[in-house]
């Protein structure tokens, strides 16, 4: 008896010992993850042309702007907008980066996904499907994620986890809003400009788009000459979109900004944006001129280039907003598209999987 109580007594303490030490790391991991948020500049800035790379605990919502080339940015849901700065320096734009963003000598093409932390999911299913092919059809592909910064320190958390783990993260030092996702393209241009000068092709899409990658590279970069300014999209013709002066409205246009015009020129509806690296140069090079728009398909693709000489090409035919038609093409192996608006996970990796068995059909 006495000796089942010691073998008893044993067991106890080994699994209390066990417990404490699961505690001891697990409070361990969320101190190193918390630490990391105030530590980044020392283990991200490490190259010669990272410039501005800087985090803090993120601070308070504050109904204010950001001085950012007249810049405005929301920091919260029901901020009104206020017009603030005319500072035209460059801003502070990235806050942290994972080393997979960095082009390499060989990628052709690069392409930019604007989400949010809650769209974990959707970020997943573009790793897991289209995103994860890095050579298609003889063009190296880069493909990279642009969040903003969270109001809470245990989302950040859960940011830096991700990007520890993947490496294809760009945060950039703005809160997530919509009105804010002008600022972010400017930083996906920024940093081709900073870090990807030697690429041919840019891509902007959407979290929730299907993109078929065979599809892109073997119909639509063909058709844009590198040396070209040349954007392939679903275009908004000039006069076609009337700028809203409404303040209860979410395009909301200040009076202050674009006077005297009634319409916004020439822009692509941005849900899916290709064009050359020579045009996203010079859109970033003009965005240091230019007062950032709150509406960011018609600021990114149309204001800024509005004085390029821009060859917009309308590939709206090939893009689709209808998931249940395009999935008709697809399974009929009669594939038209290579953009397609997915409403669920199991959508994308379908699409993905029939994508795949057209190319391995094709190839036979």
């Amino acid at each position: 008896m006495a000796k089942t109580r010691r073998n008893f007594r044993t067991a106890r303490d080994s699994a209390l010992g066990f417990f404490c030490l699961l505690t001891a790391f697990t409070s361990g991991c969320l101190l190193l993850n918390i630490s990391m948020i105030t530590s980044i500049k020392s283990s991200v800035d490490t190259g010669d042309e990272l410039r501005d790379v800087t985090v803090a605990p993120v601070a308070a919502p504050r109904k204010s702007y950001v001085g950012m080339l007249r810049l405005m940015v929301y920091s919260d849901d029901s901020a009104d907008p206020e017009y603030v700065s005319n500072n035209y320096s460059q801003p502070k734009l990235v806050v942290w980066a994972g080393k997979k963003t960095i082009c390499s000598k060989n990628t052709d093409l690069f392409v930019y996904v604007p989400s949010k932390k809650e769209n974990f999911i959707r970020r997943r299913l573009i790793r897991q499907t289209w995103g994860s092919l890095k050579i298609v059809n003889n063009i190296s592909i880069t493909v990279v994620f642009i969040l903003g910064k969270p109001l809470d320190i245990n989302d950040q958390v859960m940011i830096n986890n991700e990007q520890l783990v993947h490496e294809d993260i760009i945060q950039v030092d703005v809160h997530e809003h919509l009105r804010n996702l002008s600022v972010k393209a400017v930083a996906a241009m920024s940093w081709i400009h900073e870090r990807c000068k030697h690429i041919r092709y840019v891509m902007k899409v959407d979290d929730d788009i299907f993109v078929n990658v065979f599809e892109l590279t073997r119909t639509i970069l063909p058709q844009l000459r590198p040396d070209s300014f040349a954007i392939a999209c679903h275009v908004v013709p000039e006069g076609r979109s009337p700028i809203v002066r409404s303040e209860k409205s979410r395009w909301y246009i200040p009076e202050n900004l674009l006077p005297g015009r009634k319409y916004f020129p020439t822009f692509c509806s941005g849900y899916t944006v290709v064009m050359t690296a020579k045009t996203a140069q010079e859109l970033f090079k003009n965005s240091l001129k230019q007062p950032i728009l709150p509406v960011d398909d018609v600021y990114n693709f149309g204001i800024l280039a509005e004085n390029l000489n821009v060859t917009f090409m309308d590939v709206k035919g090939k893009m689709s907003l209808n998931e249940a038609s395009a999935m008709k093409s697809y399974e009929s192996g009669d594939v038209q598209t290579f953009a397609i608006d997915v409403k669920s996970s199991a959508k994308m990796e379908l699409f993905w999987s029939l994508a795949l068995q057209n190319e391995m059909k094709n190839a036979s």
